[in-house]
């Protein structure tokens, strides 16, 4: 993904696109997956159901305690069936393949929803070049590249519709993003006398 960044920002600087992105980062995301819902996405990518149903009875039926350097604490919590406790655990090695089943879901959804592409025009005889997402676990990148026949506003716009989507996804899974950790910005082109210069931020932007 660093990777991808940087040869986009490149070849937006070269070819004078404009590029639009919102970098973010889900919070807590392997502890708030809805377990139910992490299920359900494995069985849809083949796992086999009494896999499932163990991994689902283990995080349904775990104890929790606390361990410090003065031992075990007596005391547990655990969830029940009507207070069930959602995530599937930092610490698990199960965790990660949860969350990917289910972020491949929400990312085909993005894909169908969003008509906006990172888009660069192929040389003679190659394919063109579209993607929307750069991710690495949790922490995505969602943008889009305009050949210059978008405003400034409009560009801005856009690329809100694009990230509250994506918001709006991950609060279905359970998830959230957490604010703190997201930042967007904007390449924009303007020609003055036949030369292109990035447009300075101003106070009344959006």
């Amino acid at each position: 993904p660093v990777m991808l960044t940087q040869l986009t920002t490149d070849l937006c600087r070269v070819l004078k696109h404009d590029l639009a992105r919102f970098d973010n980062d889900a919070s807590a995301c392997y502890d708030r997956i809805i377990v139910a819902l992490g299920m359900l996405a494995a069985r849809r990518c083949g796992m086999p159901e009494n896999a499932i149903r163990t991994h689902a009875e283990a995080l349904q039926f775990m104890k929790y305690t606390v361990k410090t350097v003065y031992g075990v604490s007596e005391d547990h919590y655990h969830g029940t069936a009507f207070e069930p406790l959602f995530g599937t655990g930092q610490g698990s090695g199960a965790s990660p393949s949860v969350w990917l089943t289910l972020v491949v879901i929400m990312l085909n959804t993005l894909d169908r929803l969003v008509p906006d592409r990172i888009n660069f025009l192929p040389l003679a005889g190659s394919r063109p070049h579209q993607r929307l997402v750069d991710a690495f676990v949790d922490d995505t990148s969602l943008g889009f590249t305009s050949a210059g026949d978008l405003s400034y506003q409009l560009l801005i716009g856009r690329l809100q519709q694009v990230s509250q989507t994506w918001e709006h996804l991950l609060h279905l899974s359970g998830g959230k993003l957490n604010l703190a950790k997201c930042s967007w910005y904007v390449m924009y082109w303007e020609w003055t006398s036949g030369r292109p210069q990035l447009r300075e931020i101003l106070p009344a932007d959006p």
